[in-house]
């Protein structure tokens, strides 16, 4: 404490604050406040094992200084440089800066009640006293905490991106990861040799930049997540259930998740959702999408050549027709399908009598030379139609 802060507090009070604080056991305190910290703080009671070990050493670190402090007063900012590297490590833990100063202030208080029931009933007066050292303390180091983290996140996220696409470079291309990749797989609860699950998600109409932020309060989350432009794209662990939660409520949010599979298939993988999110964009669908949901259009974009060829087969003739001066077939075609081949009711769809329907249809049979009452014929035209969301003109995301 400075001079400053340790103004009105009396030297006998001192002298008792000192000889109450030597009888505190600080590793017994610190496992007391680790666990508080674990039992009210959720983002602490998510830490992996490895980082929990850290907090300890790091409350321990806070104890002994914070009793020390109440006897002596901290002599300069030093002494503090342990909880610097401690807001530096939670900053890059996505513990959030409210938890984390939260932590702080639930210490403090924590050590001040062990104080206190440490104290005799003698000492109760000079404890009372001595409150505000206590407020003091927690305002220098909320000060010092919060000046710190803040300083990391504006410096570390281009660099944090860094490092994770550098992770899932490595993931994917089967290399083995390098000590600083797997420790960075250990914190986002990634096991390199294990299955992993694969995301895409798309913000439509929005910029890179929103997308950008998207990505690195993901991986605040500890999800390890990259900005491709106008996508992000990552893998997700075990434990991340609810991506769409973690993503928020933003509108025209289009997520896809891949099924949990093995390193060797993540580049397949990656181009699966990828593919996923741009079809679904065009296609006008918001929300979570799944390969099962749109199983016809991924097949046609992995084969672009075969979907090229379709639209030739089946529709080019239509559209021919239509440019010498025929009627448009194509919306004869969509009603179809979208009433399940129900021609009564595609009929009413498109305001026209069934007659007129029924003639519609003869004149796309003769033009195509596809018959629609045999299953392969039928099959190849709808594909056809499902080929245009993917053909080069149509609008992205």
């Amino acid at each position: 404490m400075s001079e400053r802060e340790s103004r009105g507090v009396a030297g006998n009070d001192r002298v008792i604050l000192a000889e109450v604080a030597g009888r505190i056991d600080p590793p017994t305190l610190a496992c007391e406040i680790v666990a508080a910290l674990r039992d009210e703080i959720e983002a602490y009671g998510c830490l992996p094992e490895r980082v929990g070990a850290d907090v300890l050493d790091n409350v321990r670190a806070s104890v002994d200084t914070f009793l020390k402090a109440l006897e002596r007063g901290a002599r300069d900012d030093g002494d503090f440089e342990f909880i610097r590297q401690a807001a530096r490590d939670r900053s890059g833990d996505g513990v959030p800066l409210d938890d984390l100063l939260r932590a702080y202030r639930l210490g403090s208080r924590i050590g001040w009640e062990a104080l206190t029931r440490a104290a005799t009933p003698e000492e109760s007066g000079a404890m009372v006293r001595c409150a505000g050292l206590v407020l003091d303390w927690v305002d220098r180091v909320s000060a010092i905490v919060e000046q710190t983290y803040l300083t990391e996140r504006r410096q570390s996220p281009l660099q944090e991106e860094a490092r994770v696409r550098a992770l899932l470079g490595a993931l994917v291309s089967g290399e083995p990861l390098d000590p600083a990749s797997r420790e960075l797989a250990e914190r986002m609860g990634l096991c390199p040799e294990g299955r992993h699950r694969v995301f895409a998600v798309v913000i439509a109409g929005q910029p890179a930049r929103v997308h950008g932020q998207v990505a690195s309060q993901l991986r605040a989350m500890r999800v390890a997540a990259v900005s491709e432009g106008h996508q992000v794209r990552g893998l997700a662990s075990q434990a991340v259930a609810n991506l769409a939660g973690l993503i928020g409520s933003r509108e025209k949010v289009v997520l896809a998740v891949g099924e949990d599979g093995p390193r060797a298939e993540l580049a397949q993988a990656f181009e699966e959702v990828q593919l996923l999110v741009e079809i679904a964009c065009r296609l006008g669908r918001v929300g979570e999408v799944s390969a099962e949901m749109l199983l016809p259009e991924l097949f046609l974009a992995h084969s672009p050549r075969l979907a090229a060829l379709l639209r030739r087969r089946a529709l080019n003739p239509l559209a021919e027709y239509s440019e010498r001066g025929g009627m448009e077939l194509l919306p004869t075609l969509d009603a179809l399908f979208a009433c399940g081949l129900d021609r009564r009711q595609a009929a009413g769809r498109l305001h026209v009598h069934p007659n007129t329907f029924g003639y519609r249809l003869r004149r796309v049979q003769e033009i195509t030379g596809l018959r629609l009452d045999r299953a392969d014929d039928l099959l190849l035209i709808w594909l056809a139609l499902k080929t245009r969301v993917l053909a080069a003109d149509s609008p992205t995301p």
